[in-house]
C-alpha cells in the first residue's frame, strides 16, 4: 500500500477534528455543541481522504458538503461565544441554508456555493475577535477562509490542512477567552 499526500492531509484533518472535539469540552452549551458538530463534519472528508486516496472526486464531494455546514456551525458557535447567543430559529435557518449551499455545490461540482457559508462565518467571527484582541480566533477564521478558497481550485489536500488548523485555532482561542458569555 502506497502512502499518498491525501493520506497525510486526511490524517492531519482527523487529528485537527479530534483535537477540536477534545478542546471543546471546556466550552459551554450552545458553543460546545456547534464546535463539536463542526469537528464531526470535518471528520467525514478526512476519512474519505484516508480510506480512498485513489478517488479524489469522492474526497472533494465530501469536503464540499462538510465545509458549508461546518463553517455555519463554526460561525454560530464563535459568534455565540464572542458576542451573544443566537436564537434557535435563526441558527436552524442558517444551518438549513448552509446545507442547501453544500448540496448545490456537491451537485453542480462548483465550490463557490460552499464558499458562501464560509464567507458569512468569517464575517461573523473576524470583527468580534478584534476588540478583545484574540489572535487565535482571528487566525482561525482566516484559515477557514483560506481553506474555502483552496477548494475553488479543487485543492482538497491544502483545504484539509487549512481546515485542521482552523478548527484547532478557533477552538483553542474560544476556550482561552476568559469571560464566559454563554
Amino acid at each position: 500500500m502506497t502512502v499518498s499526500p491525501a493520506n497525510w492531509c486526511g490524517l492531519a484533518l482527523m487529528v485537527g477534528a479530534i483535537g477540536a472535539w477534545v478542546q471543546a469540552r471546556d466550552l459551554t452549551g450552545f458553543v460546545r455543541l456547534h464546535m463539536r458538530f463542526a469537528a464531526a463534519l470535518f471528520a467525514a472528508p478526512a476519512i474519505a481522504m484516508m480510506a480512498m486516496p485513489g478517488f479524489p472526486q469522492l474526497a472533494l464531494a465530501s469536503m464540499l458538503m462538510a465545509v458549508s455546514l461546518a463553517a455555519a456551525a463554526l460561525g454560530l458557535g464563535s459568534f455565540a461565544r464572542l458576542s451573544r447567543p443566537i436564537p434557535q430559529t435563526i441558527a436552524a435557518i442558517a444551518l438549513v441554508v448552509a446545507l442547501g449551499c453544500g448540496l448545490a455545490s456537491t451537485i453542480t461540482g462548483e465550490a463557490i456555493y460552499s464558499l458562501i457559508p464560509v464567507m458569512f462565518a468569517v464575517a461573523c467571527i473576524a470583527p468580534f475577535s478584534f476588540w478583545p484582541m484574540l489572535p487565535l480566533v482571528l487566525l482561525g477564521s482566516f484559515m477557514l477562509l483560506d481553506g474555502g478558497l483552496a477548494l475553488l481550485d479543487s485543492g482538497v489536500n491544502a483545504a484539509a490542512l487549512f481546515f485542521a488548523a482552523s478548527l484547532l485555532a478557533l477552538t483553542r482561542g474560544l476556550v482561552r477567552l476568559k469571560p464566559a458569555i454563554t
